[in-house]
């Protein structure tokens, strides 16, 4: 039994007239007379009483009519399902990023696959990393921008940027007119630093840097954006350190100084479910680790 066999019983139950139900389904009377012979023969039931002037459902019709129907809804259903998740597919993407990772080259990155994909809608949250990691588990985005976390057997890393750090001191500042500044020069200045939770690959390579002097920032102003940062040190209100993408948002009363002889870097990961089958999510993947090339990123 095939399903256009249930189709064409249905349509002959409903108009009790061949010539009718051959009409609605595009076809002529003759082949439909046939598979409904075919169709009682292998459920060894009459389907329907027929004379010359009329064509009635039989006890057993009517019953397998209600099967059929609700076969056909169902399968009517579970396609109209299918078409509109693949809909969906194709028209959403939700990620997730850390406040610092907006200042990078991860903008760029999804306004080439907004181009390449116009009728694909993004949306973008920003989170913390530990709810950058629940709302992924959670299934609440579909990928995330983010330090990279430890290793875990549900999620897949992949590295795509890698900045060195920069000193970012108010214009004014005595040492603002040095071609690079020793980390250790700053040390007794008050620094504006991103909380730790609000960008963790930052606060690592800042701690790192500060154990590969030997020293440690006399007092801190702790915020929790970067552009708070940046505002309060044009103010005069301390010093920061940075990853280069800083520079980009351009905040006027602050110069950006390279650090002489640091080798720390602040790496940025997308982060999604591993095996993760959407066809959007993967052209992500694939177009950010295309991207990571050269000194500043590499794929893992």
């Amino acid at each position: 039994m095939e399903l256009r066999h249930l189709r064409y019983f249905v349509a002959v139950a409903e108009e009790l007239h061949f010539t009718r139900a051959a009409d609605r389904l595009n076809m002529s009377q003759p082949p439909l007379s046939q598979r409904i012979m075919e169709l009682e023969r292998e459920l060894q039931v009459t389907l329907f009483e027929r004379t010359r002037r009329r064509v009635e459902l039989t006890a057993a019709g009517g019953v397998f009519l209600e099967c059929a129907r609700t076969v056909l809804a169902r399968l009517d259903a579970g396609i109209e399902a299918v078409r509109q998740v693949s809909r969906s597919e194709k028209r959403h993407l939700a990620i997730g990023w850390e406040p610092l990772v907006e200042l990078g080259s991860v903008p760029r990155l999804i306004q080439d696959l907004r181009e390449q994909y116009s009728d694909l809608r993004i949306q973008v949250r920003t989170l913390v990393t530990t709810d950058l990691l629940r709302a992924l588990r959670d299934g609440r985005i579909d990928a995330a921008f983010l330090s990279p976390p430890e290793p875990r057997d549900d999620l897949a890393v992949h590295l795509v940027e890698r900045e060195p750090l920069l000193a970012v001191l108010p214009d004014s500042h005595r040492l603002s007119d040095r071609a690079s500044i020793r980390a250790s020069e700053l040390a007794m200045e008050c620094h504006v630093r991103l909380a730790p939770p609000v960008a963790p690959a930052l606060a690592k390579c800042v701690a790192a840097l500060w154990a590969q002097e030997g020293v440690e920032p006399v007092t801190e102003v702790e915020v929790d954006t970067p552009l708070s940062v940046l505002r309060l040190v044009a103010r005069g209100a301390g010093v920061s350190l940075l990853p280069a993408s800083a520079i980009a948002l351009g905040i006027p009363g602050c110069v950006h100084r390279p650090l002489a002889g640091q080798a720390c870097t602040v790496e940025t990961a997308l982060v999604v479910a591993r095996g993760e089958a959407s066809p959007s999510v993967r052209q992500l993947v694939s177009m950010a680790t295309a991207a990571a090339v050269g000194p500043r990123a590499r794929a893992a």
